[in-house]
């Protein structure tokens, strides 16, 4: 019943990815149950992975790829 969602970010100290990850998905009204994000300083390739109540639309994954200082998303 949940999702989950791996940003891979073109740039990890790039500021507002996270910020702008889950605005798209609150506007949809899913709730987000857990973020994980691999600090740039420890982690040769970092990584978000966003964890939600219920699966993210198709439409949303587009709208999140066009974010700022995002390379590519996984869908899990």
């Amino acid at each position: 019943k949940w999702g989950v969602i791996e940003i891979v970010p073109s740039d990890a100290r790039e500021p507002g990815i996270l910020a702008h990850v889950a605005n798209v998905i609150a506007r949809r009204g899913i709730s987000i149950r857990q973020a994980i994000v691999d600090d740039p300083d420890l982690v040769e390739e970092p990584r978000l992975y966003v964890i939600t109540e219920s699966p993210v639309p198709m439409d949303a994954i587009t709208e999140i790829r066009e974010g700022h200082g995002i390379k590519s998303v996984v869908i899990s």
